[in-house]
C-alpha cells in the first residue's frame, strides 16, 4: 500500500480563513486586539480610555466577572472608582488609572470578552476590523488621519473652523469652566448641575462663547484633563460648538512637565497668526496664570475662583472683547 502524505494545510493569508479557523486561533485575535488596545490607553488615547472606563462601571453593575477565574472582580473595579474619585486633580486620575493597568494588564486582558469591549469578537468579525490595532490579513485599518479624528467624535453639532489673524480666549475647563474637576466616571446626563453649577450658568457660559464668536474671537480649551472627556462635557450642554475645530488641548497632546504658556504659543498663537496682545487666558490655578503672564507678554490674564468663572469674569471677559473689536 502506498501511504499518501498529508497535504500541506492552505496558508491562513484573509481574515476569513483566521476566523474560521478552531476557537484558539480567534482567542489569539482576541488577545491581540485586546493588547493593543490597552496599549493605547498606556499612550494616553482619549476615545479608548472612555471606552475602557465605560465598559468597567458596566461590569461593576452587572457583575458580570465575579464568579470568573483569573479576571478581575466586582470589588476591585470598585475599589477602582473610588481611588479615582478620591484623587482631586485629572492629571493624577489619568495617572492611577494607567498605573492600574499595568498593575492589572493580564487579568484586565483575561477579563476581555465579559467586558463587552469594542474590537472584541462578539459574533460579528467587523468588531475586530474596528480595533486600534494594524489590519488583518485581507482588510485595511484605519488610517492616522481617521485616528485622530475619532479622537474627538463630533456628535449632532459641528464645531466652529479656526480662523487666522483676530484674537484667541484660551480657557482652562476643571474648576473654570466646569465648577469642579471632572472625572472619567462621571455621570453626564447630570452635567448641568453637577459640572457647569446649574441651567442659569449654563446659560452665561452660551452668551458669554457666542459673544466672543461674534467678535471673531478664536475659543480654545487647554486642560490637563482628557482632551475627550473635556469635549463630551462641552456638548453635554450645548458650548462645545463654540470651540474652534481642533482647539481642545488634553493631557493626550502635551506631557504634564510642559507649561500651558508652550501650548498657547506654539499650537494656538502661532498656527492662527494671533499677536500675544491679542490674547485672554482663563485659568483658576495662579501657576498657570503667572505662566503665560510671564511667557505670552502684553497678554490679558485671568484668575477664576476654584468654584470656576462666575459674573465677574463673565464682565471682563465681554468688555475685553468688546474693546478688541472696537480697537481701543
Amino acid at each position: 500500500m502506498v501511504s499518501r502524505r498529508p497535504a500541506a494545510p492552505r496558508p491562513l493569508d484573509s481574515f476569513d480563513d483566521v476566523a474560521s479557523t478552531a476557537g484558539g486561533a480567534v482567542a489569539v485575535v482576541r488577545d491581540f486586539v485586546a493588547r493593543d488596545f490597552v496599549a493605547e490607553v498606556e499612550r494616553g488615547h482619549a476615545g479608548r480610555t472612555m471606552q475602557l472606563v465605560e465598559a468597567l462601571r458596566s461590569a461593576k453593575r452587572s457583575d458580570a466577572l465575579g464568579s470568573v477565574v483569573d479576571t478581575l472582580t466586582s470589588r476591585e473595579l470598585a475599589e477602582l472608582k473610588a481611588a479615582l474619585d478620591r484623587e482631586a486633580s485629572a492629571v493624577g486620575r489619568n495617572r492611577l488609572l494607567r498605573g492600574w493597568i499595568v498593575d492589572h494588564r493580564e487579568r484586565l486582558i483575561a477579563s476581555w470578552a465579559a467586558l463587552s469591549l469594542p474590537g472584541v469578537l462578539h459574533g460579528g468579525r467587523d468588531d475586530i476590523i474596528q480595533s486600534s490595532g494594524p489590519p488583518l490579513p485581507g482588510r485595511s485599518g484605519p488610517t492616522q488621519a481617521q485616528r485622530h479624528h475619532n479622537a474627538v467624535p463630533i456628535a449632532g453639532v459641528q464645531a466652529v473652523e479656526q480662523a487666522s489673524g483676530g484674537a484667541a480666549a484660551v480657557f482652562d475647563f476643571d474648576q473654570t469652566i466646569s465648577t469642579r474637576h471632572l472625572g472619567v466616571f462621571e455621570d453626564m446626563e447630570q452635567a448641568i448641575d453637577r459640572i457647569f453649577g446649574g441651567a442659569a450658568r449654563v446659560k452665561m457660559l452660551q452668551a458669554m462663547l457666542e459673544h466672543l464668536s461674534r467678535c471673531s474671537v478664536t475659543i480654545a480649551v487647554v486642560t490637563r484633563n482628557s482632551r475627550h472627556v473635556v469635549a463630551k462635557a462641552l456638548k453635554q450642554v450645548d458650548l462645545f460648538p463654540f470651540v474652534a475645530r481642533d482647539f481642545i488641548f488634553g493631557f493626550e497632546d502635551y506631557e504634564d512637565s510642559v507649561p500651558k504658556s508652550s501650548v498657547v504659543n506654539k499650537r494656538i498663537l502661532q498656527t492662527l497668526g494671533v499677536p500675544a496682545a491679542n490674547l485672554i487666558f482663563i485659568d483658576d490655578d495662579r501657576s498657570n496664570i503667572e505662566d503665560v503672564r510671564t511667557n505670552c507678554p502684553a497678554s490679558v490674564v485671568i484668575q477664576c475662583p476654584i468654584t470656576g468663572l462666575g459674573h465677574a469674569e463673565y464682565e471682563s471677559i465681554i468688555r475685553w472683547a468688546n474693546r478688541l473689536s472696537k480697537g481701543t
